[in-house]
């Protein structure tokens, strides 16, 4: 039978909670009974088992203090510009519950106390500035109005080469973290895109840098020979309307009668007049865009000239087995010789067969003068 006073545990915060001995339950109308921390209550407990109603007392009532909290008191602190603050609260030791009153009945979620940073107020024009260049970074520094503390922004390089693959402002990444472009942009090839980035430094406090983005492009090569008149074409990525000007060695040729350039995306063909003009050989083609130059090649040949593979050097590849020569390897012209292999058994069954002939036939020229 329990006992007529308990002291529940500090955690339990209802009747139902409380643990009772064996055979025993707490009345549907005081297990949901509230305990406050420091007060107590009355309950009833039941004797529940099989044989229950043979016994004189089946029901206790049972006085049931919850122990108070052991309150904690946490001061307030301002915020400051980098570190949040808090209001005064209160935590108990035995329940780690938190409390905005000293008493300790006015609960309150974990956090509530907090009062956030209030961030930097920086003075507008900044104290030290190195302006970015094509090439390298540049950087700001601002001084905060209250804690007199610095903040350094670095800047990105104001230039931006791009491959002709990118077709999106949002493609291009920025070498500094931190900034996001500010403005949308479509790419082309052989153009010069000006673009805005930005930094938020602070909420009312956002910084820019003006970026040119330079998209560069290719081109293919083309081949001549001297005498066929047939005109030749070269392609380049970059769009016709960024092109400037093309030449040929260092000399800038006219537009229009050496040679024209058409659209998709720049198409260059040069007239056959001038190609005859050119000295057999490699010639360096340089196509000015918006973005900058880009280089092909212009090879012209003779007439029956058998025209040369890339100079390239291909190296030869070692043979699994060992050998000197792979598999389906054959002599150089020019050269006779065989590779020497180490065995010469066919030259001298080739011999040996020579002989025979020679004498078989030595014996039927006797037999047939004998005959004779």
């Amino acid at each position: 039978m329990p006992a007529n006073s308990m002291t529940a545990d500090h955690n339990a915060t209802t009747v139902g909670e409380v643990t009772l001995p064996e055979c025993w339950i707490w009345s549907s109308e005081d297990a949901g009974k509230t305990l406050n921390a420091g007060e107590t209550v009355t309950a009833t407990a039941i004797f529940n088992l099989y044989n229950k109603g043979n016994y004189k007392n089946e029901t206790v009532q049972i006085s049931i203090t919850r122990p108070a909290h052991i309150l904690m008191a946490i001061t307030k602190k301002d915020a400051s510009c980098t570190e949040n603050g808090n209001t005064t609260y209160w935590t108990c030791a035995l329940c780690g519950r938190y409390f905005s009153d000293e008493n300790g009945t006015t609960e309150i979620p974990t956090g509530s106390w907090i009062i956030p940073a209030t961030g930097h107020t920086l003075y507008k024009e900044p104290v030290a500035y190195v302006q970015p260049d094509a090439q390298k970074n540049g950087s700001v520094t601002y001084q905060c109005q209250v804690c007199d503390e610095t903040i350094s922004i670095e800047i990105p390089a104001t230039t931006i080469i791009v491959p002709d693959t990118l077709e999106q402002l949002t493609d291009v990444g920025l070498s500094v973290s931190g900034w996001t472009w500010k403005t949308q942009e479509k790419l082309l090839p052989g153009t010069i895109v000006t673009a805005i980035a930005a930094y938020k430094v602070t909420e009312d406090l956002t910084i820019t840098d003006t970026i040119q983005i330079k998209v560069s492009c290719s081109a293919t090569n083309g081949s001549y020979q001297l005498g066929s008149n047939d005109a030749v074409t070269i392609r380049c990525t970059g769009v016709l309307s960024a092109f400037r000007r093309l030449s040929v060695d260092g000399k800038t040729l006219v537009q229009g009668q050496e040679y024209t350039a058409a659209s998709g995306s720049t198409i260059i063909t040069f007239n056959a007049d001038y190609l005859n003009t050119l000295s057999a050989g490699k010639h360096t083609v340089v196509m000015t865009y918006d973005s900058g130059d880009v280089e092909a090649e212009l090879l012209i040949t003779k007439a029956g000239d058998v025209p040369k593979n890339d100079e390239t050097k291909i190296e030869p590849q070692p043979d699994n087995t060992g050998s000197a020569s792979a598999a389906g390897e054959t002599t150089p012209s020019g050269n006779g010789a065989l590779p020497a292999t180490g065995d010469d058994t066919p030259v001298l069954l080739w011999l040996l067969l020579f002989t025979a002939s020679v004498g078989m036939l030595i014996v039927v020229i006797r037999k047939y003068k004998n005959i004779k």
